[in-house]
């Protein structure tokens, strides 16, 4: 069975001392958590074999994946059958990248040439 669940990110707490982790997602006692990725609006394509052990795949972004979003440690929403089968088909996520931050233009900004800006400011 196939499942995703997309939290926000503030809710995986950073544990400063170690410990024992976050539950990400509720699973059944004999099912395994295959992937876990940060996504970001360009979505993600989940990956697998169809029927006849044919590769396919499926672009989810947008809207696509709202019905997807909910609480950390919650089950997730099944795949629609159209996104994985019955027979156990091996899922994978491939996250798709963000476009690049366009660079300044010349003579944009206040940098003098030679001088750089701290790029951790002081707190």
């Amino acid at each position: 069975n196939g499942r995703l669940l997309l939290v926000a990110q503030d809710e995986v707490k950073v544990l400063s001392a170690g410990g024992r982790g976050v539950i990400l997602m509720e699973l059944e006692p004999k099912e395994k958590l295959l992937q876990a990725v940060a996504v970001g609006a360009p979505g993600l394509v989940l990956s697998g074999a169809g029927r006849g052990g044919k590769p396919s795949s499926q672009k989810l972004a947008g809207q696509s994946l709202l019905p997807y979003v909910g609480k950390r440690a919650r089950k997730g929403k099944a795949l629609e059958a159209r996104r994985v089968t019955k027979r156990r088909a091996f899922m994978l996520a491939e996250v798709l990248p963000s476009p690049p931050a366009p660079l300044p233009q010349a003579g944009e900004g206040s940098k003098q040439a030679g001088q750089s800006t701290p790029t951790n400011p002081p707190v």
